[in-house]
């Protein structure tokens, strides 16, 4: 292998450090190509992102060096809102890298080398890391809080369950769990109120099992009554949030344009425009010494917020420049911080502006259940299963998790799952747990058994019969038909305007809607069974919405059919002539009595626009009617 790289596969590698890729060949007349495959996760849906990127490496003196953590960093995910409870921030980028060594004149390839799937996260390397799990943060360093404020912090954990011990000055008062179902970045916040802490207390968080993952806060005096947050996205793209107690204010700054004129030794000036820039001043309060480097990086940050509730904040750009003094008797520290605001619209930020400032209340522990767990449309290979949830948090849910014989082995934000890729004639257990968004996990649902088909199933249903309308309007056409039979169970009828697949339903009717009035449909319906078979078309049946503005008309009449015949099916071909088109015959009713004799009764409005006492004819069709009637138009005339 003719290049060596700073990567492998069992680590993380993050895309501000200083890794390069270094070719070096023995060989004469040779370049390099490179293909990278950059599988990125959005924030909070963890929906992957991949892009193929192709670079050509040419060589001086036979070396060459390629810089790929600047590349892939540009590709990173960032964050888009800002969203406070979010437990789960984004996956580990998976990075594959294909290295081609090739002849320049020929174009040949001499040789092929590929790595991968590497992981990438953005930002510095922590200054501690234990069997990849860190604390994201440059340098671990001590932090200030308050006794009644809340601490907040990102960690990188591998897929494991991992517990956080909370400790007040030495005694351990809390443990926190969390389950990590895929190589995630986390946020986390702890509500101090919870463990009584007072000035001087010194709070540590330590990530079990390893030792040097230490997070520390000191409960500093808070000297007013103000207590307000900033979150901004940091080197790691990632939310931190900095409380802020000192004072705040909103200053308004109008800059105005002038045209000066002058008329001979006369001169005045013009207004043109006037344009304001709202800012945004706040004091931290009194911090440590260590927080000088967060106050830098958050002046550095491209995003910040002011939170102003729980799902609620306005957008800000730092302005950057500091103010800095010193608390001579304390050793402490605070800043007063410009901000510019960013509103999208004036109004309704002002608005905002008004309302009293809110800390943060974080739902730890919300109850999670999973209920009435069930499967369908079993296969030889597949199942669906569906279940319900009951919450006292339902908004909070991210996401449900998918166990199969007590193995994850998926997840989804629905309320269904399809699980694939069975044995035949096997019997399994599921079961499913929710997730929220602040790290809580429901006890599992009760477990279910499925047992898969014996062999494939490859012969559809029955096909759909007895296709008909009753009831027709003028824009929608009612249409029923006979249940399909099928030995694994039918899934669901597939209704077809004019050759077009329009809809499926489960039922065995369908209202079709959005008609054309006075307009000619051709209708058929299939059933597909659970393996995906598909049935015959049911009979076409061709139907006309009704005219409207027009004179209807009422019929009874009567006539002789052959013996043996269902009445259903006369019914379906019977048709009127008015002298100047031929129509289908709507109604409710068909009698019939021994002497083969009916009597079909309509109560529909069949036919519009024909003048009173016109002449109609009525007959059969297909040879199932041997005899006609008569009515006219108007009122509920009886046949002659």
């Amino acid at each position: 292998m003719n290049f060596t790289t700073p990567y492998n596969t069992a680590d993380y590698f993050f895309t501000k450090e200083e890794d390069e890729i270094v070719f070096n060949t023995p060989l004469e007349n040779t370049y390099f190509e490179m293909e990278v495959t950059i599988t990125s996760y959005e924030f909070y849906t963890q929906i992957p992102r991949t892009k193929t990127l192709f670079y050509k490496i040419p060589l001086f003196q036979k070396k060459a060096t390629f810089d790929l953590a600047e590349i892939i960093d540009r590709a990173m995910p960032r964050i888009k809102t800002i969203e406070m409870k979010r437990l789960l921030q984004y996956r580990a980028t998976e990075v594959n890298i294909v290295v081609f060594e090739k002849d320049i004149e020929t174009e040949t390839e001499i040789s092929v080398n590929e790595i991968g799937p590497v992981k990438f996260i953005s930002g510095f390397k922590p200054e501690f890391i234990e069997n990849n799990c860190a604390f994201l943060d440059v340098y671990q360093l001590n932090r200030s809080t308050h006794a009644n404020s809340f601490v907040f912090f990102n960690a990188l954990l591998t897929q494991d369950t991992h517990t956080f011990k909370v400790y007040k000055n030495g005694d351990e008062v809390d443990s926190l769990t969390l389950q990590v179902i895929s190589d995630n970045i986390c946020s986390r916040s702890i509500l101090l109120s919870d463990y009584e802490t007072q000035q001087g207390d010194v709070i540590e968080i330590k990530l079990q099992g390893k030792s040097t993952l230490v997070k520390r806060f000191i409960v500093l005096p808070t000297a007013t009554p103000f207590s307000n947050y900033i979150a901004f996205e940091d080197e790691y793209n990632l939310k931190t949030i900095v409380e802020f107690t000192g004072e705040y204010y909103f200053p308004v700054e109008f800059t105005t344009k002038f045209n000066q004129i002058q008329q001979g030794i006369r001169k005045w000036n013009t207004k043109i425009s006037s344009t304001k820039e709202l800012s945004f001043i706040i004091n931290t309060g009194f911090l440590i010494q260590d927080e000088e480097f967060l106050i830098e990086s958050l002046l550095n940050s491209l995003k910040a917020w002011l939170i102003i509730g729980e799902k609620e904040a306005i957008e800000l750009a730092t302005n950057p420049k500091k103010f800095k003094k010193q608390d001579p008797t304390t050793e402490l520290y605070y800043y007063e911080v410009e901000f510019f605001v960013n509103p999208t619209k004036i109004k309704p930020l002002r608005l905002q502006l008004d309302k009293e400032l809110e800390d943060i209340k974080f739902i730890v522990n919300p109850i999670l259940d999973i209920i009435n767990l069930t499967s369908s449309g079993t296969t030889a290979s597949s199942t669906r299963l569906t279940w319900e949830i009951h919450s006292e948090e339902t908004e909070e849910i991210v996401f449900f998790e998918i166990y199969q014989d007590g193995n994850y082995i998926g997840s989804t934000s629905n309320l269904y799952y399809d699980v694939t890729g069975l044995d035949l004639d096997t019997t399994y257990s599921f079961t499913v747990k929710a997730r929220s968004n602040v790290g809580a996990i429901s006890n599992s649902s009760t477990a279910i058994t499925v047992t898969t088909f014996t062999a494939f199933d490859t012969t559809p249903p029955t096909l759909p019969l007895y296709l008909s309308a009753p009831n027709i309007t003028f824009t929608t056409i009612q249409l029923e038909w006979n249940a399909s039979v099928d030995d694994n169970g039918v899934a669901k009828y597939n209704v077809y305007k004019d050759g077009v697949k329009i809809a499926e339903t489960t039922a065995t009717t369908y209202t079709v809607t959005g008609l054309t009035q006075d307009t000619s449909y051709d209708f058929y319906v299939t059933a597909t069974d659970t393996s995906g078979n598909t049935s015959a078309p049911s009979t076409t049946i061709n139907r006309s919405t009704q005219q409207s503005d027009l004179t209807p008309f009422y019929m009874t009449y009567w006539g002789v059919y052959t013996g043996g015949v269902n009445c259903d099916a006369i019914k379906n071909t019977l048709r009127y002539h008015d002298g100047a088109g031929t129509y289908p015959v709507v109604g409710d009713t068909i009698f019939q009595d021994p002497d083969t004799v009916f009597t079909y009764t309509s109560s529909e409005l069949l036919k519009f626009g024909l003048p009173d006492n016109k002449t109609i004819s009525i007959y059969g069709v297909n040879g199932l009617v041997t005899a006609v009637g008569t009515c006219t138009t108007g009122g509920k005339t009886p046949i002659s």
